[in-house]
């Protein structure tokens, strides 16, 4: 936790749930060490809790062995990547590249508008659900302006903010105009560089800007937007679904932009920093992604080598 991303926004869906729902929650934050988390798992299904909530891919596989190991116990996965889990857990799929092509097309149109056509990838590691995030980005972008290049860096974490500064404050430096950034918590760093070297960034998850508006003002003025995973809204309808009676567990459900499964932040910054007419071209892209008018490519059938002719395909 403390992300202002991802884990901060799964957090804000059991505050929600809590509050809107009038259920009785707990929460436990198991760390970056896997090997610790079938115990966590464990406990909680012999705690008697009616449904537990997890979120992330770390801990699919030992989700897995969990679920099996307790039938009776009900699931929901927030967001995965992963298939194949027992009758008892629902898992979500969140249309990261849906949301990245949106975040495509904001880098773009911003980089043309101030002369460039050289944009920035940082992703936390160099794995499938990351580069889910990249096509969509590259796809986005190229839909605007097919001869884009984009500079592409792993941290090779998601906790080291310090990494994440040093490579972006070398993108910045070599000429790239505004960097999305997918790294978790060393994302913090890529918009610590973008603030202290006067560039744009764009956040990811949750609103970043909105997550740093008083804490680091400066920091949320140079957030042009966030890709956003809508987490805290669709995890209070499925656990209603779920109060009521009404969830299919067993079942693995994408949500994307039809769905309200995901978005980007069009708040005070990205009105500031984006012009209108620039706006809207992202709203048009938007509906069409939405009514299907843009495909976007499968990424779930992609293999790793794909992924790299992509990145190559759009290198500087």
């Amino acid at each position: 936790l403390g992300d202002k991303s991802f884990f901060d926004a799964s957090k804000e869906a059991i505050e929600k749930i809590k509050s809107e729902l009038g259920v009785e929650t707990a929460m436990v934050e198991m760390g970056t060490d896997v090997t610790k988390y079938y115990a966590t798992y464990q406990d909680y299904c012999e705690s008697g809790y009616d449904l537990i909530l997890t979120i992330s891919t770390a801990g699919d596989d030992i989700l897995k062995q969990v679920a099996e190991e307790y039938p009776e116990q009900k699931f929901i996965n927030l967001d995965t990547d992963t298939t194949g889990f027992p009758e008892n857990v629902l898992a979500v799929t969140t249309k990261s590249s849906e949301m990245s092509f949106l975040a495509g097309v904001v880098a773009a149109v911003k980089a043309k508008e101030l002369g460039s056509d050289l944009i920035g990838f940082i992703g936390g590691m160099d794995i499938p659900g990351i580069n889910y995030f990249l096509v969509g980005y590259v796809e986005g972008a190229q839909y605007i302006n097919p001869d884009i290049k984009i500079n592409t860096s792993y941290v090779g974490s998601f906790v080291d903010s310090a990494k994440g500064k040093e490579l972006a404050s070398i993108m910045y430096n070599n000429g790239v105009s505004i960097i999305y950034q997918a790294a978790g918590a060393s994302g913090i760093g890529v918009i610590e560089a973008a603030a202290e070297l006067d560039k744009l960034v764009i956040g990811v998850d949750s609103d970043q800007a909105l997550a740093l508006k008083d804490s680091s003002p400066e920091q949320a003025e140079h957030i042009i937007t966030s890709a956003i995973k809508q987490v805290p809204v669709y995890a209070v309808d499925l656990v209603k679904k779920a109060m009521n009676g009404e969830l299919e567990f067993g079942q693995e459900i994408k949500l994307g932009l039809a769905e309200n499964g995901v978005g980007i932040a069009k708040n005070e910054y990205y009105e500031k920093l984006m012009s209108e007419e620039n706006r809207a071209l992202v709203d048009e892209a938007e509906s069409k992604v939405k009514d299907g008018e843009i495909t976007i490519s499968n990424v779930y059938v992609m293999t790793n080598e794909d992924f790299e002719n992509i990145r190559n395909s759009v290198a500087p």
